[in-house]
């Protein structure tokens, strides 16, 4: 078996990496902690490159790749240090959106729209509607 990368997914790797490296420096990273805590301009630079959508469907604006692609994206997020929402939106909240609600994966390949994924737990008797 053969475990290595495509040339496309190197591809994705190295574009990904040169973005988020160009980005994410040092005293760019302070300010982002310092202010809202995350990189909208830079999650929508990644969404403008289609990086945000490579596994969504490419019906709803993605490029209809694997988990792979995700994979590689999330790693080179978390060698930068980089604060966009890409682990919530790409690897949980866009896989299962596509299969219980594709609705609603409408603007995240495109990063207008940001979503993430919420562990709800009941306390007593409280109820309330799930998604």
């Amino acid at each position: 078996m053969d475990f290595s990368f495509s040339s496309d997914q190197e591809e994705l790797r190295g574009l990904t990496n040169r973005v988020l490296t160009d980005r994410c420096t040092m005293e760019h990273l302070k300010e982002i902690e310092d202010g809202e805590g995350v990189d909208l301009a830079l999650w929508r630079e990644l969404a403008d490159l289609g990086i945000v959508g490579i596994g969504m469907p490419e019906a709803d604006g993605g490029a209809g790749l694997g988990f792979a692609e995700v994979a590689i994206v999330l790693e080179e997020v978390g060698r930068t240090v980089a604060q966009v929402p890409a682990l919530p939106v790409m690897a949980m909240a866009a896989p299962f959106l596509a299969e219980h609600a594709p609705k609603l994966l409408a603007g995240l390949a495109s990063g207008e729209r940001i979503i993430t994924v919420a562990l709800h737990e009941l306390v007593g008797d409280v109820h309330t509607p799930y998604l």
